[in-house]
């Protein structure tokens, strides 16, 4: 491993790591690896790799294939030495925001699974680190994540390709009232035919719900989803629809979501669309006690 280059200087310095693997194959004898510093890099060339090479680990991401040095100092250091302190405290931050995250998700699996993207846990991840540290009670490295930082959610977008349309957005009023226990979403008659765009394949789409109370300090959710009937994408006219349910007595915060996926009838069958296109859902409403 050598050929060092030093490339575009400019206000930093940035060195590639040009690495030749013998891969073996037939009709191919070598591939090409970019390392960029000591701690990021993208591969490039025919053939992707995944597993360990000495100190290299190759994985995949979502955004291609790459690779990181293992390493780093030693564990019981790190939780030990007083000169770790404060990476204790970040790493014990860092933990509580990760199950605030695992909570989310547990809570609005099915959307996850119909309209996320694949960068929603990241995006997760750095917007309840962020709330977390925002904690303005607890002492650094004990913060948590309080209840009135949720207000941040609304508005949350599921899919970052595809954001709620204005025009079907501006249909849509969501309701929280604790009093009654009732979270609704209520839908003005509109014309699919004429607002709604859908992806190649699709012959109808489905409008979502969930409603979700979520407890943050025993990391417990009880969430609802609400489905309307497979609606025909080239309908004139839909009647106005009301989403309603009903969570009594909460103290937690409670949060709505709304949004729409997409589907291929055959013969009565609905059968889910494979890629993501044009599926959205948004948090709407957000009752942070």
């Amino acid at each position: 491993m050598n050929n060092l280059k030093l490339l575009k200087p400019g206000f930093g310095i940035r060195f590639f790591l040009v690495v030749r693997l013998d891969c073996r194959v037939p009709g191919y004898t070598t591939d090409k690896l970019i390392i960029e510093s000591n701690f990021m890099a993208i591969q490039q060339g025919l053939i992707q790799l995944t597993g360990r090479i000495g100190d290299l680990i190759f994985y995949q991401t979502d955004y291609g294939y790459a690779v990181r040095r293992s390493g780093g100092n030693d564990r019981n250091r790190i939780k030990n030495d007083p000169c770790f302190v404060r990476t204790r405290e970040s790493n014990s931050e860092f933990a509580e925001a990760m199950k605030c995250v695992k909570l989310f998700r547990a809570a609005f699996s099915d959307v996850v699974t119909k309209v996320a993207d694949g960068g929603i846990t990241k995006r997760l991840s750095s917007l309840f680190i962020k709330l977390v540290q925002q904690d303005n009670i607890n002492l650094r490295g004990s913060r948590k994540l309080q209840s009135n930082a949720l207000a941040a959610f609304e508005g949350l977008e599921f899919n970052k390709q595809t954001s709620l349309s204005p025009e079907l957005r501006m249909l849509v009023s969501p309701s929280i009232d604790r009093s009654s226990g009732r979270l609704s979403v209520d839908v003005n008659m509109f014309s699919p035919a004429a607002i709604i765009t859908s992806p190649p394949g699709a012959t109808h789409f489905i409008l979502t719900t969930i409603a979700a109370e979520l407890d943050f300090i025993s990391h417990k959710f009880n969430s609802r989803s609400l489905n309307s009937e497979p609606i025909p994408i080239d309908r004139p006219r839909q009647d106005a629809t009301s989403f309603d349910t009903e969570i009594a007595g909460s103290t937690k915060p409670l949060v709505l979501a709304f949004g729409i996926h997409f589907v291929q009838m055959i013969n009565g069958i609905c059968y889910p669309l494979k890629n993501r296109e044009k599926a959205a859902m948004q948090m709407v409403k957000v009752s942070a006690y």
